[in-house]
């Protein structure tokens, strides 16, 4: 006899399986990251069909198989429908869904990511557009030039699950060195995984130093209210769009 699990889940990415099959990449509260099979899901009989839509809060069952999790039933919880009408909100949304399935492991229970996907999507489906956006014009650039708030969304929860995973970079001493930073001559060790002092970096054989960023010392100030979440004071910061592009493609390299 199978053994039928429930848990509430996120539903972050599907695959087409075979001719009418569905595998779903979920978020679940109870085990993780997980993937479960949904047949005969693309069929236009399928009951369930209409509960699947991507980046909503689910209630699933599903039955544990000889090679796949197989879906039994399916309910909303929530909807964020405010995140799904919006073109800019879903390419965020598609970035942290990458991220997360991206950095951790099958099956490992985690509250805080957890609590930080939901809060996530919250903060998602809350946020109000400006009137006169583009509805169609929804590229990185125009992300970041734009809407820096959904930017910012996403580069919150990129450092916050960096830290819940470990991997929290060192931001206020050298990380070789260990004295306290200077702001001046400064570099992001992506192999040191923190910021390094210039004497340091000088010392670095060549091939080492093309693994460096040279960051400006306004931009580690940012990184570190993200790492510390400090939420609020992220909000009326006042970012120009030269940091805007050095935050990004530091989180895109750090990735």
């Amino acid at each position: 006899m199978f053994i039928r699990y429930q848990t509430k889940a996120v539903l972050l990415k599907e695959q087409a399986r075979g001719e009418g099959d569905i595998l779903l990449s979920v978020f679940s509260q109870q085990y993780g990251k997980i993937e479960i099979l949904a047949r005969s899901l693309r069929k236009v009989k399928s009951k369930l069909r209409g509960e699947t839509e991507l980046f909503s809060l689910v209630l699933l069952e599903y039955i544990q198989g000889k090679h796949y999790k197989t879906l039994t039933n399916i309910s909303r919880v929530r909807d964020y429908s405010q995140l799904k009408k919006t073109p800019a909100k879903l390419k965020v949304a598609f970035q942290v869904s990458r991220t997360l399935i991206g950095l951790i492991e099958n099956e490992e229970r985690d509250k805080k990511i957890w609590e930080l996907l939901l809060e996530t999507l919250g903060q998602l489906d809350d946020y109000q557009l400006e009137q006169g956006d583009s509805y169609f014009n929804f590229s990185n650039k125009i992300l970041l030039k734009n809407h820096w708030p959904l930017k910012l969304i996403y580069h919150y929860f990129f450092w916050s699950l960096i830290e819940i995973l470990g991997y929290k970079p060192e931001l206020y001493h050298c990380a070789l060195c260990q004295k306290k930073l200077r702001p001046e001559g400064l570099y992001f060790s992506f192999r040191e995984r923190g910021v390094l002092c210039n004497h340091c970096f000088e010392r670095l054989e060549e091939g080492d130093k093309k693994d460096c960023l040279e960051i400006e010392p306004n931009l580690i100030k940012i990184v570190r209210l993200l790492v510390e979440k400090q939420w609020s004071l992220l909000q009326r910061l006042q970012v120009t769009e030269k940091e805007k592009i050095a935050i990004d493609g530091l989180l895109n390299i750090f990735a």
